[in-house]
């Protein structure tokens, strides 16, 4: 989970210590007091028999029974197991995440899922290890309860994610596709984690970090299914997990839309073969209209207009547009036709003025002289039925 960063590299077991108290001493202790003074136990019994202590910066304490409450305490952890009860690796690894620094992890629900915690949505992601025990576990080898992982804005936060494993979308730019390999797949080329801007869900005056990441059902992760996982991180701080509409655990074909002004996360595929999601980014206009729209018009290139002239078209549906017969005009009513076309969700294509090959991000009119005039026009997009789609105005 800490990709050789940091984490638990470095870990050693100092020896075995004899603590000079009892089990009844320790029972007669109750609440969480009782894990502390165990821990406080196990470090003295450490330091007297010369343990290394000072050389490590969290400590773990591990007994062999005689208590019956364990957990984070001041100054490490402390961890209470009889000689024939199995270890818990979800609970352990998720007090481990505490002596880290790290918070529960939450969801965007009204109210908590487990008890310890009174904050709305405590325990509720149930993709991440800080939400145990209520999370998507799975049983290892030895039959133990395993799993989940962590989410990849702890592993942020903790230093171990590299900014450049990170793509930070500006608040406006073109579209963009892109490779997420699974969070726990370091070693596979793409992007660990995509983040951008946006309203807050809770609050409309207010902004939120959007995140997405890609959860495959493998390793310390094969409790859960493989999805594109979306948090909110509100002016609080807290990583929410988005469950409530729209929701943001994605499957191949699903999307996210952020509030206005809108940004949308598609999923466009899940290869689990290769370890990769593969992601479809965008931005829609102020109005947050879902439909074909002409985006911009190029009306006044550097060198020769014909060739430079542009007008860029987007897709914004939630499914694919067929433009097949839709026409393209400018105020003099100059026409481009469009032949067999379709333009998924999220995709974009450039009707040049001029003359080229054409492919499917390119159409060419094969005009040469320019259509937009540099001071002031209309272009209108229409449909093969004739009505109007959208209309982009301009002046110089």
């Amino acid at each position: 989970m800490s990709y050789g960063v940091g984490g638990l590299g470095g870990t050693v077991v100092l020896g075995f210590f004899e603590i000079p108290h009892t089990s009844t001493e320790l029972m007669a202790i109750g609440g969480s007091a009782q894990r502390q003074n165990a821990f406080n136990w196990g470090v003295e019994a450490a330091r007297a028999a010369n343990a290394r202590l000072d050389d490590f910066d969290q400590k773990v304490v591990v007994l062999n029974g005689g208590g019956n409450d364990h957990g984070k305490a001041a100054g490490g952890v402390t961890f209470v197991y009889a000689d024939t009860t199995p270890l818990e690796p979800t609970f352990m690894f998720h007090e481990l995440g505490h002596e880290f620094g790290l918070d529960h992890s939450f969801s965007d629900e009204p109210a908590p899922c487990a008890l310890g915690d009174g904050r709305p949505g405590a325990y509720c992601d149930f993709t991440d290890i800080m939400s145990a025990m209520n999370v998507s576990s799975f049983q290892d080898a030895m039959n133990r309860k395993s799993g989940p992982s962590l989410n990849a804005v702890s592993r942020k936060w903790l230093g171990w994610l590299h900014r450049s494993r990170i793509r930070s979308f500006p608040p406006v730019g073109p579209p963009e596709t892109l490779a997420l390999a699974a969070v726990n797949r370091p070693d596979v080329d793409g992007y660990l984690m995509v983040q951008f801007a946006g309203t807050s869900r809770e609050d409309p005056a207010a902004s939120s970090t959007y995140t997405a990441e890609f959860r495959e059902r493998s390793g310390w992760d094969r409790g859960l299914g493989s999805r594109v996982i979306v948090h909110e991180i509100r002016s609080d701080g807290l990583v929410r997990m988005l469950r409530s509409n729209p929701v943001g655990i994605l499957s191949a074909g699903g999307e996210f839309v952020s509030p206005s002004p809108s940004t949308v996360v598609r999923v466009e595929s899940l290869d689990t073969m290769g370890h990769v999601a593969r992601l479809r980014v965008w931005h829609l206009p102020p109005t947050g209209s879902r439909d074909v729209r002409i985006v911009t018009v190029l009306f006044d290139p550097e060198g020769p207009e014909p060739q430079g002239e542009y007008v860029l078209i987007e897709n914004d549906r939630t499914g694919s547009a067929d433009l097949d017969r839709w026409t393209l005009q400018d105020a003099a009513q100059h026409t481009y036709r469009f032949a067999a076309l379709t333009l998924a969700p999220g995709a974009t294509v450039k009707v040049w003025t001029g003359t080229g090959t054409d492919d499917a991000e390119n159409l060419h009119w094969g005009r040469h002289q320019a259509v937009w005039n540099n001071t002031g026009d209309i272009a209108i997009l229409r449909d093969a039925g004739g009505t109007e789609v959208s209309r982009f105005a301009y002046t110089a």
